[in-house]
């Protein structure tokens, strides 16, 4: 996740359960929440997953974190 900003579950706490999430982050850098999607399972790999929606979950958690005090 620090290297990419993205963390990713791949069905390690649920079955059929795949998430991609980043973190919302407070202007000194504080992690205070975080974006996620959840994805059910689908023959898609998760690598294209994380190709198709990381960019907007970034975008979506920077658009916050711009507004976070």
């Amino acid at each position: 996740m620090r290297r990419t900003g993205i963390a990713v579950n791949d069905e390690e706490l649920e079955s059929a359960l795949r998430s991609i999430a980043s973190p919302v982050r407070t202007r000194s850098g504080e992690v205070v929440a975080a974006v996620n999607v959840a994805i059910p399972w689908s023959p898609v790999a998760m690598s294209e997953l994380v190709s198709r929606l990381g960019p907007t979950v970034q975008a979506t958690a920077s658009q916050i974190s711009a507004r976070v005090v």
